[in-house]
């Protein structure tokens, strides 16, 4: 049997900052070793990054009002032409799944056309059968009722038959 083999999930022992965060001395939070037990890691990265921005947002660090304005409509506006994006790529991809619905339906239709149209002449081909059918039916009823008839002339033919024997045999 195989090892098993341990995965493990970075997000829990590094934190990595994006390059605009270059000017910050990161190593304490970059550099965060890998342990056994990744909460604990977490909470000592967590804690490193909050001394981190405690620092930055002193009194004497801390951005202007104009600044703020500024990182608000960036970030707005970012927000913005990302929902743009967003929009224009949900309606490129939408498109050809509603092209795609829209075909696998018109063929749902004309499936059901065709098996409509089978089922009908089934139908008349099963109405045709059945038709042959109740005509031999009736014909052999026909032909027990010709047979009884028969079977009737037949017993009157040998009852007369016996009365001529009958009467000749007394005439003689």
């Amino acid at each position: 049997m195989a090892p098993k083999r341990e995965m493990v999930d970075p997000a829990y022992h590094t934190l990595v900052l994006s390059e605009s965060d270059d000017d910050l001395d990161s190593e304490e939070i970059e550099d965060a070793p890998v342990c056994d037990d990744p909460h604990a890691a977490l909470r000592r990265v967590s804690s490193a990054f909050d001394a981190k921005v405690a620092h930055l947002t002193s009194p004497g660090l801390a951005p202007s009002e104009a600044t703020a304005v500024t990182l608000d409509a960036e970030v707005t506006s970012r927000l913005n032409a990302a929902r743009a994006m967003l929009s224009k790529v949900k309606r490129a991809l939408l498109d050809p799944f509603k092209q795609m619905i829209e075909t696998k339906r018109d063929e749902a239709a004309q499936l059901e056309e065709a098996r409509a149209a089978e089922q009908r002449v089934l139908l008349e081909r099963l109405t045709a059968q059945s038709k042959g059918v109740d005509e031999e039916l009736s014909m052999l009823a026909d032909a027990a009722g010709l047979r009884s008839v028969c079977d009737l002339y037949a017993a009157a033919e040998d009852e007369e038959i016996e009365a001529r024997a009958r009467r000749d045999k007394s005439r003689a």
